[in-house]
């Protein structure tokens, strides 16, 4: 006889409710595991970009050194290095609040007029919905798993310190009843 693990009985639960045809499975399958994959690619990128970064913050001040007296490259066997924009430093103006204050001061005729050019800048934004992954084993299954064995051992805690709390209950009313001090 098979033992049926808790995993198990609810991956069959959940198909069966969800009644899925084989090619979706199949998709949320590859989903999955292309997530998987996504995820590896992100965090092997993540140190490769804080290294660049680190090195980048170093080579700059070199770079832009040279700049100002030979040139922008720098050369090696390997590789040429150039600086493709020179930084520089630039003023930004908040035209919004600046219109946010005009228009405390002015007549209604031309707030109605400002706040009309206002609206006719204005542009809409759609945000992507997102999907969450987990891998199977690793995440719902675990949890629900944890839930439920920690609400079991509650329950069972709970029940023992009744017990407990009876038993002593019980001592308790068998000496007042027999009249015993201790």
């Amino acid at each position: 006889m098979n033992k049926l693990t808790l995993e198990d009985l609810l991956a069959e639960i959940l198909q069966e409710r969800e009644n899925l045809s084989p090619e979706i499975i199949k998709k949320i399958d590859r989903f999955g595991e292309l997530n998987i994959q996504m995820e590896k690619a992100r965090a092997e990128l993540d140190k490769i970009r804080n290294e660049y970064k680190s090195i980048e913050s170093e080579l700059l001040p070199i770079l832009e050194e040279l700049d100002e007296y030979s040139g922008r490259t720098l050369k090696t066997q390997k590789f040429l290095i150039t600086i493709k924009k020179m930084g520089f430093t630039r003023t930004m103006y908040q035209y919004s609040k600046v219109l946010d204050e005009a228009l405390k001061t002015v007549n209604e005729d031309t707030k109605k007029m400002l706040s009309n050019l206002l609206e006719t800048t204005a542009t809409v934004q759609r945000v992507a919905t997102s999907i969450g992954v987990q891998k199977i084993g690793e995440g719902f299954f675990e949890t629900l798993s944890q839930k439920v064995k920690g609400m079991i051992n509650s329950l069972v805690k709970t029940i023992k310190l009744r017990s407990k709390n009876m038993d002593t209950l019980s001592k308790l009313a068998q000496r007042i009843v027999s009249g015993k001090e201790d």
